[in-house]
């Protein structure tokens, strides 16, 4: 999934419109896809230390992106997109502690 966003991303704008990833519902899929990567992420790491250092990544890769996309393509950087990203991140991290009340996802660091 993170391999798709980066590709889709760095698309020539008439391919991207072609894969209908602009328009009214593009906030959304901004949302849904780091949502998700979020929520697997979160769920993978077996440690409090990776899972931490995963979404730091996940939050760096969103701000990645969209500024490569501004030096790429001359195009004005896109800070709401970039909130939409880091708000799926944390949507996806909170899905995943809601779905999981009682698992053990321990405070402690580099277990």
């Amino acid at each position: 999934m993170v391999a798709l966003i980066a590709v889709v991303s760095f698309l020539p704008e008439g391919d991207k419109h072609a894969l209908h990833t602009t328009g009214r519902f593009h906030p959304l899929g901004h949302l849904l896809a780091f949502a998700a990567i979020g929520f697997v992420g979160v769920m993978t790491p077996k440690t409090s230390r990776n899972r931490l250092l995963f979404f730091l990544g996940l939050v760096l890769f969103a701000l990645g992106i969209e500024s490569g996309e501004h030096l790429i393509f001359q195009m004005p950087m896109e800070w709401s997109d970039v909130l939409l990203d880091w708000l799926g991140v944390f949507s996806g991290l909170l899905l995943a502690f809601l779905s999981r009340p009682h698992a053990d996802f321990s405070n402690r660091f580099g277990e």
